[in-house]
Protein backbone atom coordinates (compact mmCIF):
# COMPACT_ATOMS: atom_id res chain seq x y z
CA UNK A 1 0.00 0.00 0.00
CA UNK A 2 2.85 2.36 0.92
CA UNK A 3 4.60 1.59 -2.36
CA UNK A 4 1.39 2.38 -4.26
CA UNK A 5 1.07 5.77 -2.51
CA UNK A 6 4.70 6.60 -3.33
CA UNK A 7 4.13 5.68 -6.98
CA UNK A 8 0.98 7.82 -7.11
CA UNK A 9 2.79 10.71 -5.47
CA UNK A 10 5.67 10.48 -7.95
CA UNK A 11 3.23 10.31 -10.88
CA UNK A 12 1.16 13.24 -9.60
CA UNK A 13 4.08 15.69 -9.32
CA UNK A 14 4.62 16.11 -13.10
CA UNK A 15 0.85 16.16 -13.60
CA UNK A 16 0.49 18.99 -11.09
CA UNK A 17 3.45 20.77 -12.65
CA UNK A 18 1.85 20.45 -16.10
CA UNK A 19 -1.50 21.68 -14.78
CA UNK A 20 -0.05 24.83 -13.25
CA UNK A 21 2.25 25.38 -16.23
CA UNK A 22 -0.62 25.28 -18.74
CA UNK A 23 -2.74 27.35 -16.38
CA UNK A 24 -0.02 30.02 -16.45
CA UNK A 25 0.24 29.81 -20.24
CA UNK A 26 -3.55 30.16 -20.51
CA UNK A 27 -3.46 33.27 -18.30
CA UNK A 28 -0.70 34.79 -20.43
CA UNK A 29 -2.73 34.20 -23.61
CA UNK A 30 -5.84 35.74 -22.01
CA UNK A 31 -3.75 38.76 -20.98
CA UNK A 32 -2.43 39.16 -24.53
CA UNK A 33 -5.97 39.01 -25.97
CA UNK A 34 -7.15 41.61 -23.46
CA UNK A 35 -4.18 43.88 -24.09
CA UNK A 36 -4.34 43.73 -27.88
CA UNK A 37 -8.07 44.51 -27.90
CA UNK A 38 -7.81 47.35 -25.41
CA UNK A 39 -4.77 48.97 -27.02
CA UNK A 40 -5.87 48.71 -30.66
CA UNK A 41 -7.84 51.96 -30.46
CA UNK A 42 -6.26 53.35 -27.30
CA UNK A 43 -5.25 57.04 -27.81
CA UNK A 44 -1.61 57.80 -27.14
CA UNK A 45 -2.42 60.32 -24.39
CA UNK A 46 -4.84 58.02 -22.52
CA UNK A 47 -3.81 56.35 -19.27
CA UNK A 48 -2.95 52.63 -19.37
CA UNK A 49 -1.67 50.07 -16.85
CA UNK A 50 -0.41 46.56 -17.59
CA UNK A 51 -0.92 45.75 -13.92
CA UNK A 52 -4.70 46.19 -14.24
CA UNK A 53 -4.83 44.07 -17.41
CA UNK A 54 -2.87 41.31 -15.67
CA UNK A 55 -5.24 41.36 -12.68
CA UNK A 56 -8.28 40.97 -14.95
CA UNK A 57 -6.55 38.17 -16.90
CA UNK A 58 -5.84 36.31 -13.65
CA UNK A 59 -9.54 36.42 -12.74
CA UNK A 60 -10.68 35.41 -16.21
CA UNK A 61 -8.31 32.46 -16.08
CA UNK A 62 -10.45 30.95 -13.29
CA UNK A 63 -13.53 30.80 -15.53
CA UNK A 64 -14.60 27.75 -17.55
CA UNK A 65 -13.87 27.78 -21.27
CA UNK A 66 -17.44 28.54 -22.43
CA UNK A 67 -17.94 31.50 -20.12
CA UNK A 68 -14.47 32.84 -20.88
CA UNK A 69 -15.16 32.68 -24.61
CA UNK A 70 -18.41 34.65 -24.18
CA UNK A 71 -16.72 37.38 -22.15
CA UNK A 72 -13.79 37.73 -24.56
CA UNK A 73 -16.23 37.96 -27.47
CA UNK A 74 -18.05 40.78 -25.68
CA UNK A 75 -14.68 42.56 -25.37
CA UNK A 76 -14.23 42.45 -29.15
CA UNK A 77 -17.69 44.00 -29.48
CA UNK A 78 -16.65 46.73 -27.01
CA UNK A 79 -19.16 45.52 -24.44
CA UNK A 80 -17.49 45.73 -21.03
CA UNK A 81 -20.51 44.99 -18.84
CA UNK A 82 -19.48 41.36 -18.35
CA UNK A 83 -16.24 42.49 -16.71
CA UNK A 84 -17.91 44.50 -13.96
CA UNK A 85 -18.39 41.60 -11.55
CA UNK A 86 -14.77 40.52 -12.09
CA UNK A 87 -13.24 43.91 -11.37
CA UNK A 88 -15.27 45.55 -8.63
CA UNK A 89 -12.16 46.66 -6.73
CA UNK A 90 -10.44 48.01 -9.86
CA UNK A 91 -13.53 48.93 -11.88
CA UNK A 92 -12.54 52.61 -12.17
CA UNK A 93 -9.14 51.66 -13.61
CA UNK A 94 -10.58 49.07 -16.00
CA UNK A 95 -13.20 51.51 -17.31
CA UNK A 96 -10.45 54.08 -17.82
CA UNK A 97 -8.51 51.56 -19.93
CA UNK A 98 -11.45 50.42 -22.02
CA UNK A 99 -13.31 53.70 -22.49
CA UNK A 100 -10.20 55.90 -22.78
CA UNK A 101 -11.36 58.25 -20.05
CA UNK A 102 -9.54 59.80 -17.14
CA UNK A 103 -9.66 58.01 -13.80
CA UNK A 104 -12.53 59.10 -11.57
CA UNK A 105 -10.75 58.39 -8.29
CA UNK A 106 -6.99 58.25 -8.99
CA UNK A 107 -4.44 57.51 -6.29
CA UNK A 108 -1.41 59.86 -5.99
CA UNK A 109 0.76 57.87 -8.42
CA UNK A 110 -2.06 57.71 -10.98
CA UNK A 111 -2.60 61.48 -10.56
CA UNK A 112 1.06 62.06 -11.35
CA UNK A 113 0.89 59.78 -14.41
CA UNK A 114 -2.19 61.58 -15.72
CA UNK A 115 -0.53 64.96 -15.13
CA UNK A 116 2.46 63.86 -17.23
CA UNK A 117 0.14 62.66 -19.99
CA UNK A 118 -1.45 66.13 -19.89
CA UNK A 119 2.09 67.64 -20.00
CA UNK A 120 1.41 69.34 -16.68
CA UNK A 121 4.96 68.74 -15.49
CA UNK A 122 4.90 70.98 -12.45
CA UNK A 123 1.82 69.28 -10.98
CA UNK A 124 3.30 65.85 -11.65
CA UNK A 125 6.63 66.83 -10.08
CA UNK A 126 4.98 68.05 -6.88
CA UNK A 127 3.08 64.77 -6.51
CA UNK A 128 5.91 62.41 -7.37
CA UNK A 129 8.48 64.14 -5.16
CA UNK A 130 6.36 63.40 -2.08
CA UNK A 131 5.37 59.87 -3.16
CA UNK A 132 6.97 56.77 -1.62
CA UNK A 133 6.62 53.57 -3.70
CA UNK A 134 5.40 50.47 -1.86
CA UNK A 135 6.48 47.77 -4.31
CA UNK A 136 8.65 47.11 -7.37
CA UNK A 137 5.93 48.11 -9.83
CA UNK A 138 5.40 51.46 -8.13
CA UNK A 139 9.17 52.00 -7.93
CA UNK A 140 9.49 51.45 -11.69
CA UNK A 141 6.57 53.77 -12.43
CA UNK A 142 8.07 56.40 -10.12
CA UNK A 143 11.50 56.12 -11.81
CA UNK A 144 9.83 56.61 -15.19
CA UNK A 145 8.10 59.79 -14.01
CA UNK A 146 11.27 61.09 -12.36
CA UNK A 147 13.07 60.53 -15.68
CA UNK A 148 10.46 62.70 -17.42
CA UNK A 149 10.87 65.33 -14.73
CA UNK A 150 14.67 65.34 -15.14
CA UNK A 151 14.31 65.66 -18.94
CA UNK A 152 11.94 68.60 -18.50
CA UNK A 153 14.54 70.34 -16.32
CA UNK A 154 17.35 69.56 -18.76
CA UNK A 155 19.15 67.05 -16.51
CA UNK A 156 19.83 64.51 -19.24
CA UNK A 157 22.17 62.31 -17.19
CA UNK A 158 19.62 61.74 -14.40
CA UNK A 159 16.88 61.28 -16.99
CA UNK A 160 18.81 58.52 -18.79
CA UNK A 161 19.71 56.74 -15.52
CA UNK A 162 16.13 56.74 -14.23
CA UNK A 163 14.82 55.59 -17.63
CA UNK A 164 17.25 52.66 -17.72
CA UNK A 165 16.24 51.61 -14.18
CA UNK A 166 12.55 51.80 -15.06
CA UNK A 167 12.95 49.81 -18.31
CA UNK A 168 14.87 47.05 -16.53
CA UNK A 169 12.24 46.68 -13.81
CA UNK A 170 9.31 46.82 -16.24
CA UNK A 171 10.93 44.00 -18.22
CA UNK A 172 11.23 41.86 -15.08
CA UNK A 173 7.58 42.51 -14.25
CA UNK A 174 6.45 41.62 -17.76
CA UNK A 175 4.92 45.10 -18.28
CA UNK A 176 5.53 45.31 -22.03
CA UNK A 177 3.62 48.57 -22.56
CA UNK A 178 5.52 50.37 -19.82
CA UNK A 179 8.84 48.90 -20.93
CA UNK A 180 8.18 50.26 -24.41
CA UNK A 181 7.29 53.66 -22.89
CA UNK A 182 10.66 53.69 -21.14
CA UNK A 183 12.48 52.92 -24.39
CA UNK A 184 10.49 55.66 -26.15
CA UNK A 185 11.50 58.13 -23.46
CA UNK A 186 15.10 56.88 -23.63
CA UNK A 187 15.12 57.43 -27.39
CA UNK A 188 13.90 60.99 -26.85
CA UNK A 189 16.58 61.66 -24.22
CA UNK A 190 19.40 60.36 -26.41
CA UNK A 191 18.04 62.24 -29.43
CA UNK A 192 18.21 65.49 -27.44
CA UNK A 193 21.71 64.48 -26.25
CA UNK A 194 22.78 63.91 -29.89
CA UNK A 195 23.70 60.26 -29.16
CA UNK A 196 22.00 59.15 -32.33
CA UNK A 197 22.91 55.45 -32.54
CA UNK A 198 21.54 54.77 -29.05
CA UNK A 199 18.44 56.85 -29.77
CA UNK A 200 17.87 54.87 -32.98
CA UNK A 201 18.16 51.54 -31.13
CA UNK A 202 15.82 52.58 -28.31
CA UNK A 203 13.14 53.94 -30.63
CA UNK A 204 13.19 50.84 -32.84
CA UNK A 205 12.94 48.64 -29.73
CA UNK A 206 9.99 50.69 -28.47
CA UNK A 207 8.29 50.44 -31.86
CA UNK A 208 8.68 46.64 -31.92
CA UNK A 209 7.31 46.24 -28.39
CA UNK A 210 4.32 48.47 -29.08
CA UNK A 211 3.69 46.50 -32.28
CA UNK A 212 3.67 43.18 -30.38
CA UNK A 213 0.86 44.36 -28.09
CA UNK A 214 -1.07 46.14 -30.86
CA UNK A 215 -0.60 49.61 -29.30
CA UNK A 216 -1.02 51.36 -32.65
CA UNK A 217 -1.16 54.93 -31.33
CA UNK A 218 2.00 54.59 -29.22
CA UNK A 219 3.78 52.84 -32.08
CA UNK A 220 2.74 55.78 -34.27
CA UNK A 221 4.07 58.25 -31.70
CA UNK A 222 7.37 56.36 -31.68
CA UNK A 223 7.65 56.62 -35.46
CA UNK A 224 6.97 60.36 -35.14
CA UNK A 225 9.88 60.73 -32.70
CA UNK A 226 12.02 58.57 -35.00
CA UNK A 227 11.11 60.93 -37.85
CA UNK A 228 12.41 63.88 -35.83
CA UNK A 229 15.59 61.90 -35.11
CA UNK A 230 16.08 61.51 -38.85
CA UNK A 231 15.46 65.24 -39.36
CA UNK A 232 18.15 66.04 -36.77
CA UNK A 233 20.58 63.95 -38.82
CA UNK A 234 19.36 65.54 -42.08
CA UNK A 235 18.10 62.17 -43.32
CA UNK A 236 14.97 63.78 -44.67
CA UNK A 237 13.69 60.97 -46.93
CA UNK A 238 13.78 58.53 -44.02
CA UNK A 239 12.07 61.15 -41.85
CA UNK A 240 9.24 61.53 -44.36
CA UNK A 241 8.81 57.73 -44.52
CA UNK A 242 8.60 57.61 -40.71
CA UNK A 243 6.04 60.42 -40.57
CA UNK A 244 3.82 58.75 -43.18
CA UNK A 245 4.00 55.45 -41.31
CA UNK A 246 3.03 57.26 -38.10
CA UNK A 247 0.01 58.86 -39.78
CA UNK A 248 -1.20 55.46 -41.05
CA UNK A 249 -0.90 53.92 -37.59
CA UNK A 250 -2.76 56.82 -35.99
CA UNK A 251 -5.48 56.28 -38.59
CA UNK A 252 -5.73 52.61 -37.54
CA UNK A 253 -5.89 53.70 -33.90
CA UNK A 254 -8.59 56.24 -34.76
CA UNK A 255 -6.48 58.86 -32.98
CA UNK A 256 -7.15 62.08 -34.90
CA UNK A 257 -5.23 64.15 -32.37
CA UNK A 258 -2.10 62.06 -32.82
CA UNK A 259 -2.43 62.18 -36.60
CA UNK A 260 -2.61 66.00 -36.49
CA UNK A 261 0.45 66.15 -34.24
CA UNK A 262 2.41 64.42 -37.01
CA UNK A 263 1.38 67.22 -39.41
CA UNK A 264 2.98 69.67 -36.98
CA UNK A 265 6.12 67.54 -36.96
CA UNK A 266 6.15 67.55 -40.77
CA UNK A 267 5.81 71.34 -40.67
CA UNK A 268 8.76 71.54 -38.28
CA UNK A 269 10.81 69.27 -40.54
CA UNK A 270 10.00 71.50 -43.52
CA UNK A 271 11.05 74.57 -41.50
CA UNK A 272 14.40 72.97 -40.65
CA UNK A 273 14.95 72.20 -44.35
CA UNK A 274 14.21 75.80 -45.25
CA UNK A 275 11.01 74.82 -47.07
CA UNK A 276 9.19 77.80 -45.63
CA UNK A 277 6.14 77.74 -47.91
CA UNK A 278 5.52 74.05 -47.15
CA UNK A 279 6.09 74.58 -43.42
CA UNK A 280 3.61 77.46 -43.39
CA UNK A 281 0.97 75.44 -45.25
CA UNK A 282 1.30 72.39 -42.96
CA UNK A 283 1.28 74.50 -39.78
CA UNK A 284 -1.89 76.28 -40.89
CA UNK A 285 -3.51 72.91 -41.71
CA UNK A 286 -2.56 71.54 -38.29
CA UNK A 287 -3.77 74.70 -36.52
CA UNK A 288 -7.18 74.38 -38.21
CA UNK A 289 -7.47 70.71 -37.15
CA UNK A 290 -6.36 71.42 -33.57
CA UNK A 291 -8.87 74.26 -33.32
CA UNK A 292 -11.60 71.86 -34.42
CA UNK A 293 -10.39 69.32 -31.83
CA UNK A 294 -10.23 72.11 -29.19
CA UNK A 295 -6.66 71.12 -28.42
CA UNK A 296 -4.71 74.09 -27.06
CA UNK A 297 -1.33 72.34 -26.96
CA UNK A 298 -1.46 71.55 -30.66
CA UNK A 299 -2.63 75.05 -31.55
CA UNK A 300 0.24 76.50 -29.55
CA UNK A 301 2.86 74.48 -31.44
CA UNK A 302 1.28 75.39 -34.80
CA UNK A 303 1.48 79.08 -33.88
CA UNK A 304 5.04 78.51 -32.65
CA UNK A 305 6.05 77.05 -36.03
CA UNK A 306 4.27 79.85 -37.93
CA UNK A 307 6.17 82.42 -35.85
CA UNK A 308 9.48 80.72 -36.65
CA UNK A 309 8.63 80.56 -40.37
CA UNK A 310 7.86 84.29 -40.36
CA UNK A 311 11.04 85.09 -38.41
CA UNK A 312 13.05 83.20 -41.04
CA UNK A 313 11.45 85.47 -43.67
CA UNK A 314 12.13 88.61 -41.59
CA UNK A 315 8.37 89.17 -41.26
CA UNK A 316 8.91 90.40 -37.73
CA UNK A 317 5.49 91.95 -37.05
CA UNK A 318 3.73 88.68 -37.91
CA UNK A 319 6.35 86.63 -36.09
CA UNK A 320 5.82 88.73 -32.95
CA UNK A 321 2.02 88.39 -33.17
CA UNK A 322 2.07 84.59 -33.54
CA UNK A 323 4.77 84.16 -30.88
CA UNK A 324 2.61 86.21 -28.49
CA UNK A 325 -0.45 84.06 -29.29
CA UNK A 326 1.59 80.87 -28.82
CA UNK A 327 2.89 82.16 -25.47
CA UNK A 328 -0.68 82.69 -24.22
CA UNK A 329 -1.66 79.11 -25.10
CA UNK A 330 1.55 77.68 -23.63
CA UNK A 331 0.70 79.51 -20.40
CA UNK A 332 -2.78 77.93 -20.34
CA UNK A 333 -1.31 74.46 -20.90
CA UNK A 334 1.58 75.10 -18.46
CA UNK A 335 4.25 74.35 -21.08
CA UNK A 336 6.76 76.76 -19.57
CA UNK A 337 9.75 75.64 -21.64
CA UNK A 338 7.98 76.46 -24.91
CA UNK A 339 6.52 79.63 -23.37
CA UNK A 340 10.04 80.85 -22.61
CA UNK A 341 11.15 80.11 -26.18
CA UNK A 342 8.25 82.20 -27.50
CA UNK A 343 9.09 85.10 -25.18
CA UNK A 344 12.64 84.98 -26.50
CA UNK A 345 11.40 85.03 -30.11
CA UNK A 346 9.27 88.09 -29.29
CA UNK A 347 12.37 89.85 -27.94
CA UNK A 348 14.28 88.95 -31.13
CA UNK A 349 11.44 90.31 -33.28
CA UNK A 350 11.34 93.58 -31.32
CA UNK A 351 15.12 93.97 -31.55
CA UNK A 352 14.97 93.36 -35.30
CA UNK A 353 12.50 96.28 -35.47
CA UNK A 354 14.97 98.40 -33.40
CA UNK A 355 12.54 98.54 -30.48
CA UNK A 356 15.34 98.17 -27.93
CA UNK A 357 13.35 99.29 -24.91
CA UNK A 358 10.48 96.84 -25.36
CA UNK A 359 12.84 94.02 -26.33
CA UNK A 360 14.75 94.55 -23.09
CA UNK A 361 11.48 94.60 -21.11
CA UNK A 362 10.49 91.22 -22.57
CA UNK A 363 13.92 89.78 -21.76
CA UNK A 364 13.80 91.05 -18.18
CA UNK A 365 10.36 89.43 -17.77
CA UNK A 366 11.80 86.27 -19.29
CA UNK A 367 14.56 86.20 -16.65
CA UNK A 368 11.88 86.36 -13.94
CA UNK A 369 9.99 83.56 -15.68
CA UNK A 370 13.06 81.29 -15.88
CA UNK A 371 13.73 81.88 -12.17
CA UNK A 372 10.12 80.90 -11.39
CA UNK A 373 9.96 77.87 -13.70
CA UNK A 374 13.12 75.85 -14.23
CA UNK A 375 13.08 74.24 -17.68
CA UNK A 376 15.50 73.15 -20.40
CA UNK A 377 15.43 76.67 -21.90
CA UNK A 378 18.98 78.10 -22.02
CA UNK A 379 18.92 81.31 -19.97
CA UNK A 380 22.32 82.17 -21.47
CA UNK A 381 20.45 83.20 -24.63
CA UNK A 382 18.70 85.96 -22.67
CA UNK A 383 21.95 87.44 -21.33
CA UNK A 384 23.47 87.21 -24.80
CA UNK A 385 20.61 89.12 -26.43
CA UNK A 386 20.62 91.73 -23.66
CA UNK A 387 24.34 92.13 -24.31
CA UNK A 388 23.66 92.71 -28.01
CA UNK A 389 21.06 95.37 -27.15
CA UNK A 390 23.59 97.29 -25.04
CA UNK A 391 26.26 96.75 -27.69
CA UNK A 392 23.97 98.40 -30.25
CA UNK A 393 23.32 101.26 -27.82
CA UNK A 394 27.05 101.80 -27.30
CA UNK A 395 27.02 100.79 -23.62
CA UNK A 396 30.02 98.48 -24.03
CA UNK A 397 30.76 98.02 -20.32
CA UNK A 398 27.27 96.65 -19.56
CA UNK A 399 27.32 94.62 -22.78
CA UNK A 400 30.58 92.96 -21.74
CA UNK A 401 29.16 92.12 -18.30
CA UNK A 402 26.06 90.50 -19.82
CA UNK A 403 28.18 88.47 -22.25
CA UNK A 404 30.20 87.27 -19.24
CA UNK A 405 26.96 86.10 -17.57
CA UNK A 406 25.98 84.31 -20.77
CA UNK A 407 29.39 82.65 -20.95
CA UNK A 408 29.17 81.46 -17.35
CA UNK A 409 25.85 79.72 -18.07
CA UNK A 410 27.11 78.17 -21.31
CA UNK A 411 30.21 76.73 -19.62
CA UNK A 412 28.08 75.27 -16.80
CA UNK A 413 25.99 73.48 -19.43
CA UNK A 414 29.06 72.44 -21.47
CA UNK A 415 27.83 74.23 -24.60
CA UNK A 416 31.23 74.81 -26.16
CA UNK A 417 30.05 76.24 -29.48
CA UNK A 418 27.80 78.77 -27.74
CA UNK A 419 30.65 79.66 -25.38
CA UNK A 420 32.80 80.47 -28.42
CA UNK A 421 30.22 83.06 -29.51
CA UNK A 422 30.20 84.59 -26.02
CA UNK A 423 33.99 84.87 -25.99
CA UNK A 424 33.80 86.58 -29.38
CA UNK A 425 31.18 89.03 -28.12
CA UNK A 426 33.24 89.79 -25.01
CA UNK A 427 36.25 90.43 -27.24
CA UNK A 428 34.20 92.77 -29.43
CA UNK A 429 32.90 94.72 -26.43
CA UNK A 430 36.43 94.93 -24.97
CA UNK A 431 37.87 96.24 -28.26
CA UNK A 432 35.11 98.85 -28.42
CA UNK A 433 36.07 99.94 -24.88
CA UNK A 434 39.73 100.21 -25.95
CA UNK A 435 40.81 97.22 -23.86
CA UNK A 436 42.99 95.53 -26.50
CA UNK A 437 44.65 93.05 -24.12
CA UNK A 438 41.28 91.73 -22.85
CA UNK A 439 39.98 91.69 -26.40
CA UNK A 440 42.95 89.68 -27.70
CA UNK A 441 42.67 87.17 -24.85
CA UNK A 442 38.95 86.55 -25.49
CA UNK A 443 39.52 86.46 -29.23
CA UNK A 444 41.93 83.54 -28.80
CA UNK A 445 39.48 81.80 -26.47
CA UNK A 446 36.68 82.23 -29.03
CA UNK A 447 38.76 80.66 -31.81
CA UNK A 448 39.96 77.83 -29.55
CA UNK A 449 36.44 76.96 -28.34
CA UNK A 450 35.06 77.05 -31.89
CA UNK A 451 37.88 74.71 -32.93
CA UNK A 452 37.25 72.38 -29.95
CA UNK A 453 33.55 72.27 -30.79
CA UNK A 454 34.39 71.17 -34.33
CA UNK A 455 32.36 74.12 -35.61
CA UNK A 456 34.24 74.89 -38.81
CA UNK A 457 31.58 77.24 -40.16
CA UNK A 458 31.59 79.20 -36.89
CA UNK A 459 35.40 79.28 -36.91
CA UNK A 460 35.43 80.67 -40.47
CA UNK A 461 32.72 83.19 -39.59
CA UNK A 462 34.64 84.46 -36.58
CA UNK A 463 37.81 84.84 -38.63
CA UNK A 464 36.03 86.69 -41.45
CA UNK A 465 33.71 88.98 -39.52
CA UNK A 466 35.72 89.97 -36.45
CA UNK A 467 39.36 89.16 -36.61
Amino acid sequence: MLHLLIILLIASVPLLFSFFYFKKIRQRIICQILERNILKHHPKNAWYSSEITKKIAKRLNKLPKKKLHTILQSLKDKDYSAFSSLALDILDEFKALCKHKKLSHPNPLQKAEQAFLDLNFEKAQKIIESFSPNNKAEKARTDYLLAWSALYEGDLLSASQKTAAAAKQFQKLGFVYEEALAYLLGGTIYRVSAVFDTADFMLKTASQLFGVINASAKEAETWGVFGMLMVTQQRFEEANTAFEKAKKLFLIAQDKLGETEIINQQALAALIQGQLKKANKLALQAKKEFTSLKNLRGQALSLDILAQVEAAQNLWDRAYKNAKAAEALYLKTKNFSALQEMMFLQAQALLAKDNHLKSEQVLRELLKETAKHKTCFHVANVYNLLGIIYLKQGDFRRAEGLFQQSLSNELQNDRIGAAAIDYANIALAAYRRGHKEIGDKNKEMALQYAKNAGAESLLNLLNKTMF
